[in-house]
């Protein structure tokens, strides 16, 4: 009984060590799986960090070789331009304005106004870092190690202002300056220059590089010089000339020299508020008219003399005689007119030549009048046969009958007219002579 006892507890135990067995077994095959996992995780992790790793790479020797090509292209931009460029690096100069401000100085302009002798030594904390070929050139230097070793040698004392305006303005927190002022070469030959400074991007903060680019305006310059003298030169010509002159835009006096006042007889003032042909007689209206209409097209008419009535304030007549040309005045068409008072002895030379030219009139008007009365009492004499000889057909009796109609017509007209230039030619010496050519109205 004991031995199958025994062997019973054996049993038992045996089959507990098997189910104790059987689930350390489970328990290590689900550890080795989840290791299993991690590893195979731990892979997958691997690969991806190490395709980052290479993209990473890639893409920095990319970035590199594009970092290199913008400075290649920046040099060979630089160097080539054709405008006179300075590489500088302010650095220095903004850590002397902050220690300034650190001093309590509020106001840097009125700070470095009130020292001017201090410019010199803050421009040379100024460091010119390159130089390019057109700035070579434009300040006649062998090579960059003569003209960045003589930076301050090409600005003059009379320059300084414009490099302290540009200091100003970078301690002002502005990144671009622009402005005029001149240099000279390491010859010693003086430039106008038009000049801009600009940050760099991104060196907005340390001011560690920034671009001067310089412009030789020299000969714009002494050409605005000339034209300055030369317009101070003609309008003190203008101003005593003994002649009036006048400007003439858009039917009103935009300018009258003094002498244009006196023989007008009204101050400038006025003569600028009004129209200018309130000041012409109305006779003489059309004259002007097509003298103001014709401004493009002149022509052979440009300058030529002509003579016509100014209105007095009085109502009174004044004769002038004047020239009249086209011009520019402010960027737009206008008339300049140069005019005097006529004398008596002109005058009467006028009247003379107004009356030949009446009497060449009257002359051309009798000998056309002469050639046409024969033809029209012609047309009128055939039109009365022809009525005549017709039979008494209503549509040709009504053209017959136009045609004599007009044929009288046309032949009262003649002898009209032959009874008007019977008569003597000083009788058209008029103010306002006649229009002949509404006659054939």
């Amino acid at each position: 009984m004991s031995i199958q006892l025994n062997r019973q507890s054996k049993s038992n135990s045996l089959h507990s060590e098997k189910a104790e067995l059987a689930e350390r077994v489970g328990k290590l095959e689900t550890l080795l799986k989840q290791k299993e996992e991690k590893l195979i995780s731990v892979q997958e992790s691997l690969g991806k960090s190490q395709d980052l790793l290479e993209h990473y790479i890639t893409e920095r020797r990319l970035t590199q070789a594009a970092h290199r090509e913008t400075i290649e292209a920046y040099r060979s931009f630089f160097d080539v331009s054709p405008i006179a460029m300075f590489e500088v690096d302010f650095s220095r100069l903004r850590r002397f304005f902050f220690r300034l401000r650190h001093q309590g100085v509020t106001n840097l302009k009125d700070h470095l106004a009130k020292r001017p002798r201090n410019l010199p030594k803050i421009l040379s904390l100024i460091r010119v870092k390159n130089v390019n070929l057109a700035a070579l050139e434009l300040f006649m230097a062998r090579d960059r190690e003569e003209l960045l070793s003589n930076p301050l040698q090409i600005i003059p004392d009379e320059a300084w202002p414009t490099f302290a305006e540009l200091l100003f303005s970078l301690a002002s927190g502005e990144e671009v300056f622009e402005g005029e002022t001149f240099s000279y070469s390491l010859t010693g030959v003086m430039r106008y220059v038009a000049l801009r400074c600009s940050l760099a991007a991104g060196r907005e903060a340390d001011w560690s590089q920034a671009f001067i680019s310089l412009i030789d305006i020299t000969g714009r310059k002494v050409a605005e010089d000339m034209r300055r003298e030369s317009e101070k030169k003609y309008r003190l010509l203008v101003e005593n000339a003994v002649d009036g002159v006048a400007v003439l835009q858009d039917e009103h006096l935009v300018y009258l020299n003094p002498r244009a006042e006196t023989i007008l007889d009204q101050p400038r003032s006025e003569l600028v508020t009004q129209s200018f042909h309130l000041l012409v007689h109305p006779g003489d209206m059309e004259t002007i008219r097509r003298l103001y209409r014709l401004t493009p097209e002149m022509g052979d008419d440009s300058g030529m003399p002509f003579s016509f009535r100014m209105l007095k304030k009085n109502g009174s007549t004044k004769s002038i005689k004047a020239k009249c040309v086209t011009i520019n005045w402010q960027k737009r068409p206008a008339l300049l007119w140069i005019f005097r008072e006529e004398t008596s002895g002109e005058q009467v030379d006028r009247q003379q030549l107004l009356q030949k030219q009446l009497e060449a009139a009257i002359r051309s008007t009798e000998n056309a009048s002469q050639e046409m009365n024969q033809p029209v009492q012609s047309i009128l004499m055939h039109a009365e046969m022809l009525a005549a000889q017709l039979p008494d057909v209503p549509d040709c009796r009504k053209h017959v009958d136009i045609i004599q109609q007009q044929a009288k017509r046309l032949m009262t007209q003649t002898h009209e007219l032959n009874q008007l230039t019977s008569s003597h030619s000083s009788s058209f010496l008029v103010p306002d002579p006649p229009n002949l050519a509404k006659l054939n109205g």
